[in-house]
């Protein structure tokens, strides 16, 4: 049988602190409906709906960091078997008005006897010894990786947050800024169709090249070698014909790397041969930025919705015209689960 053809991205949208629209989503989708289009919704989980299961048992809410892509994962699914015309992936968690701080930090305790940092910290602390990164480098890698999400930040014409409490110790390893930085009103929304229901051409032609997600055992030293997200950079690769590496280096492709904590924006760069070894990270967060929003350190996205957060400012990159490919990272859990999706502009 012939390969489906890749879905059509529609649109997307996002409210961050009350700014922005999700009214090309609505349109979008109103558009489909009148033309009779079979819709399916995808909803992200919000942190009050506890941890658990990455995905339900119908196949319709996900949950973690890696979400979005599982979600991008099931809509390829849906659209291709033919069970819908298009699909709505819609998240929204209002961290900083939606909850007290006392429930926040109580629903956030998601392991029982240490906190997100102190667990980050012994895989930091795994993952620099794999990789032979010694105390002083990765002290290192940790302030190029600010001062990588700082220029994100230039380009879109925003200052470098300062102040001592940013510098604060969270623990040996992680200072508070080098941590994930949650606490905002964030809903967002993608609708992808397929490409003979597309309700009007849109001022963009963004396809869904490739998504996938690969999982495994959780415990730190696993977790701390990547294989799996190795692998799932390898399936997209593979499957959208792309070297993601290659497309960045040359400018034609941007990324949105999950940066909750430097570890694992490191992983990602290791898993796409952005970097080709521990010893050439340095070089690889010298250059252009692995982020389009600055990062969950200074961009910040609420809970479950990080990589919802960077594929809608993917979505908005790539309908400038400026590069051809976007790619969006999920991290799940400790790293447990590891997503990517690539994305195409047609030239």
């Amino acid at each position: 049988m012939p390969t489906p053809p890749d879905p059509l991205l529609l649109a997307a949208g996002r409210i961050q602190d009350g700014h922005g629209s999700l009214a090309p989503v609505a349109d979008a989708r109103a558009r489909l409906e009148a033309a009779g289009a079979r819709i399916a919704d995808l909803r992200l989980a919000t942190l009050r709906d506890g941890w658990g299961p990455a995905e339900d048992a119908a196949g319709t809410r996900f949950r973690s960091g890696a979400s979005p892509i599982l979600a991008l994962v099931r809509a390829q699914q849906l659209l291709r078997d033919g069970t819908a015309d298009a699909v709505v992936i819609h998240g929204r968690d209002h961290l900083a008005t939606g909850y007290g701080a006392d429930e926040r930090r109580a629903l956030m305790a998601i392991y029982p006897v240490r906190s997100i940092p102190e667990a980050y910290t012994d895989l930091t602390r795994a993952f620099c010894a794999r990789h032979g990164i010694a105390a002083g480098a990765y002290l290192a890698l940790r302030d190029a990786l600010l001062d990588n999400h700082a220029r994100a930040l230039a380009e879109l014409g925003r200052d470098r947050p300062q102040g001592a409490a940013l510098l604060r110790p969270v623990t040996e390893l992680l200072r508070r800024v080098d941590c994930a930085n949650p606490v905002v009103d964030l809903e967002a929304a993608v609708i992808l169709a397929r490409p003979d229901r597309e309700p009007g051409p849109p001022a963009a032609r963004i396809t869904l090249r490739a998504a996938a997600v690969h999982t495994c055992a959780g415990d730190v030293d696993t977790i701390a070698r990547y294989d799996h997200l190795a692998a799932t950079v390898a399936e997209v690769e593979a499957t959208a014909g792309v070297g993601i590496a290659g497309a960045f280096h040359e400018g034609s492709a941007r990324i949105e790397a999950y940066t909750c904590y430097p570890p694992v924006p490191l992983a990602f760069l290791l898993a796409t041969r952005i970097a080709a070894g521990p010893a050439d990270l340095g070089a690889a967060l010298a250059g252009p930025p692995i982020t389009v929003t600055g990062g969950m350190n200074y961009g910040r996205a609420a809970w479950n919705l990080p990589a919802l957060n960077g594929l809608v400012a993917l979505v908005e990159r790539l309908a400038t015209g400026r590069e051809r490919y976007a790619v969006v990272h999920g991290n799940g859990g400790l790293g447990e689960l590891q997503g990517v999706a690539l994305l195409e502009r047609a030239p």
